[in-house]
């Protein structure tokens, strides 16, 4: 997420976490769950209350902007990687496979 997403963000809005992951795979949600801060003298700068699940609270500012993202990404499961395999369509091992994926996504 950069900076001007940060800034229009807007209250019960869900991020998704870059890298975190439930045990189902799906990427962890987070919901802003109040007012975004922003400053008038330094206009580089940002902070919002997020919220995840009854007792995860934080407050993220424009340092960990890129641990969320506004879109959920796409997931890519054992099967999807099984389907290709069987029909041919790669020779790649699962990780590789999955790395591959996620960058021709990007």
């Amino acid at each position: 997420m950069n900076l001007a997403e940060a800034k229009s963000l807007k209250v019960g809005q869900v991020l998704y976490h870059a890298s975190k992951k439930n045990a189902d795979g799906t990427p962890e949600r987070w919901r802003v769950s109040g007012k975004i801060k922003t400053w008038k003298k330094n206009p580089f700068r940002v902070s919002f209350p997020v919220k995840r699940g009854l007792y995860q609270n934080d407050r993220l500012t424009e340092a960990d902007l890129f641990l969320l993202v506004v879109n959920e990404p796409p997931t890519y499961t054992l099967t999807d990687w099984k389907y290709e395999v069987a029909n041919g369509d790669t020779r790649l091992g699962f990780d590789e496979w999955l790395l591959h994926r996620h960058e021709s996504d990007t």
